[in-house]
């Protein structure tokens, strides 16, 4: 994973910032940071709003700044591996809505992200969240942002169907 020593002060700083210019690229998304203590759960959520009002679909977003990440040559139309010591994320087994890993490398500003609890449609319709704990990232990038705010509002669209 790169260098151990500490984490310089800013590296969450640095990681938030990146963060905000993925998620700003869209205007319909609006971004809650959650209060900073040690029983928070999610770090973000984010709100997908329709003209401009929050629609009740949410993502949540875990984020993590690390320096050094090396995914090597990758094949950008398939999940590759980080060699990530993921044991520090924990959350609670019951969220019920979509949930995002991002991680950004403070040394070249790259970011990548994978499902922690990816929204799912079974062949019948049905909508579900799978839990995910292999380390398979996707690099973060606009189609990517697209891809997975379409991946929910579908999974959201299945939910709303079926009730």
């Amino acid at each position: 994973m790169g260098k151990t020593t500490a984490k310089p002060w800013y590296f969450e700083e640095r990681a938030e910032s990146l963060l905000m210019v993925h998620l700003t690229r869209r205007d319909d998304l609006e971004i809650q940071r959650q209060a900073l203590d040690a029983d928070r759960s999610v770090d973000y959520l984010v709100h997908i709003t329709s003209g401009g009002r929050r629609t009740g679909r949410v993502l949540g977003i875990e984020l993590k700044a690390l320096r050094g990440l090396k995914p090597g040559r990758i094949d950008e139309s398939r999940p590759f591996p980080l060699s990530l010591n993921l044991n520090d994320i924990s959350y609670p087994i019951d969220i019920p809505f979509p949930f995002c890993l991002v991680v950004f490398d403070i040394e070249n500003d790259h970011g990548f992200y994978r499902w922690l609890k990816e929204p799912t449609i079974d062949p019948s319709g049905r909508p579900g969240l799978v839990d995910r704990d292999a380390n398979w990232f996707r690099r973060l990038d606009r189609d990517a942002l697209d891809e997975i705010i379409n991946q929910v509002n579908q999974w959201y669209e299945h939910r709303i169907s079926r009730s």
